[in-house]
């Protein structure tokens, strides 16, 4: 009902009320579980309208039905419509594709967008958490990892998945 009320709004006298009237159809489809018709739509919309918040859309799409490689296109695409360099109100693009390629084992490019993200937004909880827990994880820079995951656990401490890190990084580092 949702989608059919939205087509009944006139956007024909703002491009950009347009392009967000598709983005909301897309979220309203994929919340209705028609993720394969939200990134048709999305897609129709880039083609058209060369619009990079559909593409990351596409990629969000694509990540949280675990399709990874299919994700990183799509985050990758996005990066690519601004020509290589992500500006910093797109950080989100970044933290998105540093777990994405992290999900691929590609840890070099994965801790590059991770620190490229934390640079944009360095009291961000979940690129703190994020990247520490990843270090904690991998057994390496375990001081840096506790000290970004304590100061997630600061910023967010009703956090259950922050605090969880913090235990892993002090268990790592043999602080029972």
């Amino acid at each position: 009902d949702a989608i059919s009320y939205i087509t009944q709004i006139d956007t024909s006298a703002s491009k950009d009320d347009a392009i967000e009237q598709q983005r909301q159809i897309a979220m309203l489809l994929e919340l209705d579980k028609q993720k394969d018709e939200a990134i048709r739509v999305l897609s129709q919309l880039v083609e058209t309208s060369g619009n990079v918040d559909a593409q990351i859309q596409i990629g969000d799409i694509l990540r949280d039905q675990e399709k990874y490689k299919e994700a990183l296109d799509a985050y990758n695409k996005a990066v690519k419509m601004m020509d290589g360099n992500v500006p910093e109100q797109y950080w989100q693009l970044l933290f998105s594709r540093g777990m994405t390629n992290e999900r691929l084992a590609n840890w070099q490019d994965a801790e590059q967008d991770l620190k490229a993200a934390l640079a944009y937004e360095p009291d961000q909880p979940y690129i703190l958490n994020y990247l520490g827990y990843t270090w904690a994880d991998q057994n390496r820079n375990l001081d840096k990892a506790a000290e970004m995951i304590e100061k997630a656990a600061k910023l967010k401490p009703d956090d259950g998945a922050i605090i969880d890190s913090l235990g892993w990084v002090y268990y790592r580092m043999g602080k029972f």
